[in-house]
């Protein structure tokens, strides 16, 4: 998610790239600039791999140069709760087409195997667990995430 790549990429549609991905500092540094940043006193940050907890949020990461500037503040609570509704909305469709059951798992056996036709539209179910499973919420990069969502619910909502 972070490289912006791997998601299953539709034809037709457009697909781009958040700061996170496109940082020299990110691409230089990698992940643990902003996740492992040590701030003195902090329980987060460090091998937690938490920018948050109950005392606050670790930004001294986001703060390095080439980055982020003061004032800053950890605020993707509304790209979360936007990648969250994208999530279940294509998580519905999904579920209308019998491809999961209702605890997320692959609605499939040894003997009664998934079978989707076409075989692009299991691009949609990828790109569910893809994003689900990075966790960050499209916080790791926010756009490519809100593309592979919508565009998966685009092509499953036209068919």
């Amino acid at each position: 998610m972070l490289a912006g790549t791997n998601g299953f990429e539709f034809s037709g549609y457009t697909y781009s790239n958040s700061f996170h991905t496109t940082s020299e500092v990110i691409g230089d540094e990698g992940c643990t600039i902003c996740h492992m940043a040590v701030e003195e006193r902090s329980p987060v940050g460090g091998h937690t791999m938490k920018l948050e907890g109950d005392e606050g949020e670790l930004t001294v990461g986001c703060l390095t140069s080439g980055c982020h500037s003061e004032p800053f503040e950890l605020d993707y609570e509304g790209t979360r709760t936007e990648i969250e509704g994208l999530l279940d909305s294509l998580h519905t469709l999904i579920l209308d087409r019998d491809w999961i059951t209702s605890s997320g798992s692959i609605n499939a056996s040894t003997g009664s195997p998934l079978k989707i036709a076409p075989a692009y539209l299991s691009g949609a179910l990828f790109n569910y667990f893809f994003v689900e499973h990075d966790a960050s919420m499209g916080a790791h990069n926010t756009k490519y995430a809100r593309q592979l969502l919508e565009s998966s619910i685009e092509v499953l909502t036209a068919e």
